[in-house]
């Protein structure tokens, strides 16, 4: 089963719903692929999406003269990615539960390009996602291991 609680505001400060690939997306791809059902069908694994933002800010730039001659980071992006899993009997019991949070920050020149900025926000879901994996799978082995074949 899974929930994406997160709804993607789709404004500023947001700026996840502009990602080439959302990383709401690619979470719903993790669980897809990495929590599979097999047994009997007596419990149910909830992934829930709690968050899958990514805030933009400006940064202050140099300005007059020297700013000309200046290339400073204009805008920083902070990522961060939080997944809720639940294992639920039949009778609505939670009976384990696991989550993780992944956290990325990354800023950006102010003469970046826009397919520069495309990589760039690619990268940054790539990684935030690869350290939530990791987390994931560590608290999924520590808090829900029983439930593992």
């Amino acid at each position: 089963d899974y929930i994406q609680a997160y709804t993607p505001p789709g404004k500023t400060p947001n700026v996840d719903h502009l990602f080439p690939l959302r990383p709401s997306a690619v979470a719903r791809r993790w669980a897809e692929e990495r929590i599979e059902a097999v047994g009997v069908i007596s419990r149910i694994a909830r992934v829930t999406l709690v968050n899958a933002s990514v805030i933009g800010s400006a940064l202050d730039t140099t300005t007059g003269v020297k700013g000309v001659f200046t290339i400073d980071q204009a805008a920083r992006y902070d990522a961060r990615v939080e997944i809720l899993i639940e294992i639920i009997n039949s009778q609505g019991v939670v009976e384990g539960r696991a989550s993780a949070v992944a956290q990325r920050s990354q800023t950006a020149p102010e003469n970046i390009t826009l397919n520069d900025r495309d990589q760039l926000w690619f990268e940054m879901t790539e990684a935030v996602m690869a350290d939530l994996d990791k987390e994931l799978e560590a608290t999924i082995g520590k808090y829900l291991s029983k439930y593992v074949r």
